[in-house]
């Protein structure tokens, strides 16, 4: 049985991936949020959000509490906010 919250691929197969230029960071606790600096002054910047998967009931209003992971990219560089992670930390 898998941990709680294992996440990864089901199968192997073609997926899509960053470019190998782009480095990516993980933002894990407060002392890791100064990575964020390496986006100020960069003509572009990317958003996405990812929310944790969770099964709800229509009738029950307790579904996401807010976005489990939010990154920001660059052309350079990519950085992964687990703001669950920095939310306990």
């Amino acid at each position: 049985m898998r941990p709680k919250d294992f996440f990864g691929p089901f199968r192997q197969g073609n997926y899509l991936a960053l470019p190998g230029h782009v480095k990516v960071h993980m933002i894990l606790n407060e002392q890791d949020c100064q990575k964020i600096d390496l986006l100020v002054g960069k003509p572009y910047i990317g958003a996405d959000a990812e929310w944790r998967a969770q099964v709800v009931n229509a009738f029950n209003n307790q579904g996401n509490k807010g976005p489990a992971l939010f990154q920001l990219s660059s052309e350079h560089d990519a950085c992964l906010i687990d703001l669950i992670g920095l939310k306990n930390s």
